[in-house]
């Protein structure tokens, strides 16, 4: 099996950077397939004004029956830099012709099917023979090319069970977990796959929760690394998965509790109370943020105000009523989690 090296000279036409620019606006990009041809550019022709192949060579897909080339699309993945490497598998058909061009078709929402990425070998060109009735000749291409490392990508891939030698050393020499950033997804996961006895000790942070929730929740972890510097109260959180999002649980090590003095001060007592205390649990589902107030002793408490996103001062009332709000950690101007002292 030959291979072609990993071409990075590939450019888009101007219909492929019009498209570029509605995916960057929250489109789409979808590659239909890869589209082969034997024809050559005229001098000074840009790839710019390409709107089709020069000269396309007939193909089809993995699944279609005909006698003409077999084109594949195997592997469509988006790189940190904002590139995205397109492998694409081509085996001989019926009839013989120079693998000259290659081109990459994509599905527009405007215009449908249009020629999105294009390249050109010119005299380095590859033969394909015809196939002979026993051996097929096979090239397998990988490409990169620019899509934005924002963009949602998805690909016709008519040959996902293909597999290189490079890919598969990749794997086996990997470090456990080593994987690429997103390959693994929710839709990936079979129910239930994940369990807590499948996570070490404090493997879920806040630094690897997922970009979105972490930005939620920005600023938490160093408001509480505050209020704990003050030694007036001792603050822990623990992160779980709950039902429908991610649950960050902040509350006292020990059951502490702030009380009000005759002159309306807080105070946060040093030593251990056998009383109540209230913490608030961090909720995050679908972008949003709820609190849920709970009690040592009743568990669901009242709801604080919404500004108020960790109070610790409670009335002396043996139900745990009548909480008084203290704010400890509160959401500033710009909606950002920082400490309150």
């Amino acid at each position: 099996m030959a291979n072609i090296p990993t071409i990075d000279t590939v450019k888009l036409t101007a219909k492929g950077l019009r498209l570029l620019a509605k995916v960057q606006s929250g489109a789409t990009m979808y590659f239909v397939r890869a589209a082969i041809g034997d024809g050559f550019m005229q001098d000074g022709q840009d790839v710019a004004d390409l709107t089709e192949m020069v000269h396309e060579v007939p193909s089809h897909q993995t699944g279609t029956t005909a006698t003409s080339a077999t084109v594949d699309l195997t592997k469509a993945v988006v790189e940190k830099d904002g590139t995205v490497s397109v492998r694409v598998k081509i085996k001989n058909g019926d009839t013989a012709f120079y693998m000259r061009e290659l081109g990459i078709i994509a599905k527009d929402p405007d215009e449908g099917e249009i020629l999105y990425a294009y390249i050109n070998f010119g005299d380095g060109a590859s033969a394909m023979p015809a196939f002979d009735g026993s051996t097929y000749i096979v090239r397998n291409i990988q490409m990169s090319f620019i899509v934005s490392n924002a963009a949602n990508v998805e690909a016709n891939i008519t040959l996902a069970a293909e597999v290189s030698y490079d890919d598969f050393m990749a794997h086996k020499n990997a470090n456990v977990l080593d994987h690429p950033d997103g390959c693994v997804t929710s839709e990936k996961l079979a129910n239930g796959s994940v369990t807590g006895t499948k996570l070490a000790g404090s493997v879920v942070t806040l630094d690897k929760l997922n970009n979105d929730v972490h930005s939620q929740f920005d600023g938490l972890e160093k408001a509480i690394q505050k209020i704990n510097s003050t030694k007036k109260i001792d603050l822990e959180y623990s992160i779980s998965q709950g039902s429908s999002g991610y649950n960050i649980v902040v509350k006292p090590k020990v059951n502490y509790i702030a009380r009000k003095e005759v002159s309306g001060t807080a105070t946060y007592p040093t030593q251990s109370y056998d009383k109540c205390y209230m913490y608030i649990c961090y909720g995050y589902d679908s972008g949003n943020i709820f609190l849920i107030c709970g009690t040592t002793v009743s568990g669901r408490g009242p709801q604080p105000p919404d500004n108020y996103i960790l109070s610790a001062e409670i009335s002396s009332s043996s139900d745990c009523g009548d909480f008084e709000y203290h704010r400890l950690i509160q959401k500033d101007d710009n909606g950002d989690i920082v400490a309150v002292m």
